[in-house]
């Protein structure tokens, strides 16, 4: 791909990043939940085994969005139309988990433990995570600026920042390897230069006396860089 292409790619993606977010707190929980099917979609395309029928191997990539995208979804429908009525619904998450086990013994798979791992892995790294991202936009409090949305939005910048710091100054200046077997081209420097960027945004953007404290900042900015790792 193209440096061209790249920047005509991140400049749209940026966009409706910002946009999403800016809207309102709903589209903010929306466009994450289309962002986590896609990422669902590519991780079970990636990993999952594809050692059974063209139907079988369907069916076990669905399983991996349904699994993954069932507590985000439940988040928005319970946000949108109350508690009351659709919060049992999430004692139907076991039965779909349960129910995954039982299609991997009929399925005959050369893998079905790794392949239940990974789609578990898949709720774990992906699912859980946007159903905080959904709850933060539908509950407004003083820590979060009374807007999870801006909060979400500060942590996105936080991701870029750390990336351009990480590559300007660690293309510069990186000389130690961090993880050579994980990340071959990032370096101790690189990563210190993407903690520096990601504490300078978020105590410019949020570190304000209703959000959290300049110790739970500088904590959150030195996550990110380690998350960024690939």
């Amino acid at each position: 791909m193209s440096l061209k292409v790249r920047a005509a790619t991140g400049v749209v993606f940026g966009a409706v990043m910002i946009g999403g977010c800016l809207w309102s707190p709903l589209s903010c929980a929306l466009l994450f939940v289309v962002v986590n099917v896609f990422c669902l979609w590519e991780l079970s395309g990636h990993l999952l085994a594809q050692d059974g029928t063209p139907t079988v191997n369907a069916i076990r990539r669905g399983s991996a969005l349904v699994l993954g995208s069932f507590l985000p979804v439940l988040a928005v429908v319970v946000w949108l139309l109350g508690q009351a009525n659709y919060q049992g619904l999430l004692f139907l998450w076991p039965a779909l988990i349960g129910g995954l086990f039982l299609f991997e013994l009929f399925a005959k798979s050369l893998k079905p433990f790794q392949n239940v791992g990974i789609i578990l892995l898949g709720v774990a790294y992906l699912g859980i995570p946007t159903t905080i991202l959904v709850w933060w936009c539908s509950n407004p409090t003083a820590a979060l600026g009374n807007g999870g949305n801006y909060f979400i939005l500060a942590m996105l910048f936080m991701v870029w920042a750390s990336d351009v710091f990480a590559y300007l100054l660690g293309s510069k200046i990186g000389k130690n390897k961090m993880f050579p077997r994980i990340s071959p081209k990032k370096t101790w420097e690189g990563t210190l230069s993407g903690v520096l960027g990601a504490i300078l945004i978020f105590f410019g953007e949020i570190n304000k006396p209703s959000c959290f404290g300049s110790l739970t900042s500088t904590f959150f900015s030195c996550l990110v860089p380690i998350f960024s790792i690939r």
